[in-house]
């Protein structure tokens, strides 16, 4: 699985550090009262399996947030209720889960557009990406093959030589303290 850490290397300078609260205070919290929904937005039924999911959105900078939030399921789309100042635009919601094994994966992104109207902010969705969301072993090595192909067009494109994995480097990240 090599492509799997074939990444780009970025190096991010923070301009503000931001504490939010743990995901235990959120899940705590009483959320909005949900809508009945008759004709259900795209995005709906796999979000409605996790108690919160991250919402991926830009500050007025165009810089990218990420934040933890409980969408509810509306008319047009899902209230959220970011705890930053966000901006209106592309946005998306994404929620993830594994067990203690890293298998049975189940996750989902709702890519969509972030709009203010008078009762905040609301989420509507455009896509909804659910790869193996099964995750049968069959859905699993198809994910896994459609991910290395696309790997591997991305470096050709652009030309860029083919990185090399620092292996020993990770090997190091693993071994117990001391050794």
């Amino acid at each position: 699985m090599e492509w799997y850490y074939l990444r780009l290397l970025i190096t991010v300078t923070p301009a503000d550090v931001g504490v939010r609260p743990p995901l235990e205070e959120l899940l705590r919290a009483e959320p909005p009262g949900a809508v009945t929904v008759s004709d259900a937005p795209p995005g709906a039924e796999p979000l409605a399996r996790f108690p919160s999911a991250v919402l991926g959105a830009r500050d007025e900078s165009g810089a990218p947030l990420l934040m933890r939030v409980r969408p509810v399921t509306t008319e047009g789309g899902f209230r959220v209720a970011p705890e930053c100042e966000v901006t209106p635009g592309p946005a998306s919601l994404l929620v993830h889960e594994h067990n203690d094994e890293l298998a049975a994966v189940r996750n989902a992104l709702i890519r969509g557009e972030l709009r203010k109207d008078g009762d905040g902010w609301l989420l509507v969705p455009s896509k909804v990406v659910e790869p193996g969301s099964t995750s049968t072993p069959q859905d699993a090595v198809r994910t896994l093959r459609r991910v290395q192909k696309a790997t591997t067009r991305y470096v050709n494109r652009r030309d860029l030589p083919r990185p090399r994995v620092r292996w020993s480097e990770f090997q190091a990240l693993a071994r117990p303290r001391g050794e």
